[in-house]
């Protein structure tokens, strides 16, 4: 093995043991010294999950985000290229983005059957996400890390995406095959019950169907309208949960459009 070969190795070895040092720091701002007692990652996760889920994720996405880009910084400052990611996951002993990647439309996506961390629900799937996602964010110039499907929120296999267009064909997944009758139904009652709201379906993240909901003019009742539309999408879609991700106004102090 060549000398750069060697230094290579090097390299992903200790951003491997890094990374598990940020997670760790993650679990241990949870529970503490709990997070230091005998128990494998998944133990201490399920256990961090139960007492704080939201923190430990954001944590666990901050601690992996100041890493990459502390070892960007350390090697060099040059980013990491969406095309060297996969290669780099992989390297690290961590679920989810092991194998093969596809280049597609604006990215790239990996699907797999899933593993034996979905398989008691969604607590380490979702900590896998925040942490890789983080890392992603931290390593590169840019680069966005999406799950669009897991087996720990009930989907049948996995898929995760690596784009660098906030707004781009991968930041959702495509919506399943089985729900489209159901989502095209839900668009013609809602048309019906609120004419002057737009409905756009932009796809799924993971049991999430994702819409955007736009009002013509300045209809008073605009809130109760979009409320009544979210409703009904979810009685045709029970399944899924809705998540609205229409942009929002900000206001200025003076209530101003800022």
């Amino acid at each position: 093995m060549s000398a750069d070969a060697n230094a290579c190795s090097d390299v992903l070895i200790d951003l491997a043991l890094r990374f598990g040092r940020a997670r760790r720091a993650a679990l241990e701002a949870v529970t503490g010294a709990l997070a230091t007692a005998d128990g494998d990652e998944a133990w201490q996760v399920r256990l961090a999950t139960s007492v704080a889920k939201e923190a430990l994720l954001r944590r666990v996405y901050d601690h992996a985000l100041t890493l990459g880009r502390g070892f960007v910084r350390y090697h060099g400052g040059t980013p990491v290229s969406a095309e060297a990611l996969p290669a780099l996951l992989g390297a690290l002993d961590c679920p989810c983005v092991g194998g093969d990647w596809t280049a597609t439309d604006g990215g790239l996506v990996h699907e797999r059957p899933g593993c034996e961390h979905g398989v008691g629900g969604p607590a380490l799937c979702d900590y896998w996400r925040e942490a890789i996602g983080g890392l992603v964010h931290g390593l590169t110039d840019g680069v966005l890390h999406a799950r669009h499907a897991s087996v720990g929120r009930g989907q049948s296999s996995c898929r995760d995406a690596l784009y660098d267009e906030p707004e781009g064909p991968l930041r959702y997944g495509p919506v399943p095959a089985s729900t489209l009758a159901a989502v095209d139904a839900a668009k013609v009652a809602a048309h019906l019950l609120a004419p002057d709201v737009r409905v756009r379906v932009f796809g799924v993240l993971e049991d999430e169907l994702c819409v955007g909901l736009e009002q013509n003019g300045c209809d008073p009742d605009a809130d109760a309208q979009r409320q009544h539309v979210l409703s009904l999408f979810h009685r045709y879609l029970p399944g899924l949960t809705l998540r609205d991700v229409s942009p929002r106004a900000v206001l200025a102090a003076e209530g101003a459009a800022a």
